[in-house]
């Protein structure tokens, strides 16, 4: 099954939206993050999972799980390729445009032709400064008479010096073949799915994000077919305000969308905002209803769009409502290497190196949630209580026991253990640490975020430390 075509307005606009995310976040700043003067050159193209494109990444990146791209957490630089079945011609209208790209928060810097092979192109760069963050992103746009693709590299502005040079190299390198097809499952290898699609057929899966429609064949401009879209953001919120933040990302897509009804709700343990709009569509000559979904996870978030002729609200929202309602994220099973320590997480959550000699480090970048696991035999074991132990060992990571909000004993795997939360106001994070007790080995875990991240959603860290696993002691 093939990508099928869906409007060219509509293609314009994910293009519009690709173009505004910002990058993934970073780990942290350090010089071992910059690249070396032979990132790219010394590699072979590599292709984009689920796309038609294939590029060299920089050395240091890896395959994304939020987005069809590559990602380099401790940079917090990204590389992210959106696809479109909608002419070049079409989609290209504004890319380069000063004045359009200042509209939507962004300053052009440098722009130039580039055609790929015999197809039209061009090469962008821009800064962008937008909830509290200032990034720069190289924009490769190219295509055909029925299909564009969109790469965007994006560093952050304090790195930007080191990894522009690198990341414009990689988008030169860029090879592109025939379009890809959708799997038998269209939520093959993404990190959730929906049980219900409520008599609704896939009809594009572009990166993470994937489109169904009642017939697997829409074009809503034309024929005035429903469609709907979901999944994840691939850049985290700086505002806590799920409303302010809901409505910021519908009028983004839909200008001069008039906002009807906001209310709370709550799918797969994550609380989020259901926002319902109707906007007066010229190209169709009629207007639409448009309900938007988003559900927020640590510093990120996940969004759906349903989208209708507005007199057929009574039929399509009901159906909208009981897909979204079925969004599930997939789970999985994280481990060290000796498969000691055990967890499950999120399919967001993907191996990160984050401190030197930890067995176990995962996390979500984009999210900004971390966690860190460390086995540690002990010689001197039955000399020392197991809170001195642990004491000890969140005094390694600078917590002092001023700043343990709580602490409790528990067990984990059937062996003693106890689990301290701790909210270090100087940086900013909040911290929960679980030390476990084994027959001659200590077990710990270690997971954190901002406060502002964990106080809008405790579940962020708490919901993953609390699967901990030791395993053969």
């Amino acid at each position: 099954m093939s990508h099928r075509s869906f409007g060219n307005r509509a293609a314009a606009a994910v293009v519009w939206v690709s173009i505004c995310v910002l990058s993934a976040a970073p780990v942290s700043f350090a010089e071992d993050d910059a690249p070396n003067s032979k990132a790219v050159s010394s590699k072979n193209l590599e292709q984009v999972p689920g796309t038609s494109v294939s590029l060299v990444p920089p050395e240091g990146f890896t395959p994304a799980t939020a987005f069809a791209g590559f990602q380099h957490a401790g940079a917090g630089c990204a590389i992210m390729v959106t696809e479109v079945p909608a002419p070049y011609a079409q989609v290209k209208v504004g890319v380069g445009d000063a004045t359009m790209l200042r509209a939507r928060g962004m300053e052009l810097l440098e722009k130039e032709d580039l055609p790929l092979g015999e197809h039209g192109g061009l090469l962008v760069l821009v800064y962008q400064e937008a909830q509290g963050r200032k990034v720069k992103k190289w924009m490769r746009l190219f295509g055909d008479d029925d299909r564009s693709v969109l790469v965007l590299a994006t560093a952050p502005l304090a790195m930007a010096d080191s990894w522009m040079p690198v990341l414009k190299e990689s988008l030169l390198s860029i090879a592109w073949g025939e379009a890809a097809e959708l799997p038998d499952d269209v939520f093959e290898g993404l990190s959730f799915r929906l049980k219900d699609l409520a008599g609704m057929q896939p009809q594009s899966r572009l990166g993470a994000m994937v489109g169904l429609t009642p017939d697997g064949e829409a074009d809503l401009e034309k024929k005035g077919k429903p469609l709907f879209s979901v999944g994840p953001a691939v850049s985290p919120i700086a505002d806590r305000d799920r409303e302010r933040v809901a409505e910021f990302t519908l009028r983004s897509t839909y200008r001069g969308a008039k906002i009807e009804a906001t209310r709370e709700i709550e799918i797969d343990g994550m609380k989020g905002v259901e926002t319902l709009a109707t906007v007066d569509d010229r190209e169709v000559r009629r207007k639409l209803v448009i309900v938007q979904t988003m559900l927020f996870d640590a510093g990120t978030y996940w969004r759906s769009l349903g989208i209708a002729p507005n007199e057929d609200r009574e039929v399509w929202l009901p159906k909208f409502r009981s897909m979204m309602g079925s969004f599930e994220r997939r789970r999985v099973r994280l481990s060290d290497d000796s498969g000691r320590l055990r967890l499950v997480a999120p399919a967001t959550w993907t191996p990160l190196e984050i401190v030197e000699d930890a067995d176990l480090q995962i996390g979500n970048a984009i999210g900004e949630t971390y966690l860190v696991g460390m086995i540690d035999p002990r010689e001197d074991l039955a000399e020392r209580t197991l809170d001195d132990v642990a004491a000890e060992f969140r005094a390694g990571f600078g917590a002092s026991s001023e700043s343990v909000t709580v602490k409790e004993s528990i067990e984990v795997s059937e062996l003693p253990a106890i689990r301290a939360r701790v909210r270090d106001t100087e940086e900013g994070l909040t911290w929960i640490f679980v030390t476990v007790r084994g027959e001659d080995t200590h077990y710990h875990a270690i997971a954190w975020t901002k406060q502002d991240i964990f106080d809008a959603d405790p579940g962020s860290i708490e919901d993953v430390i609390s699967t901990l696993e030791v395993v053969g002691d």
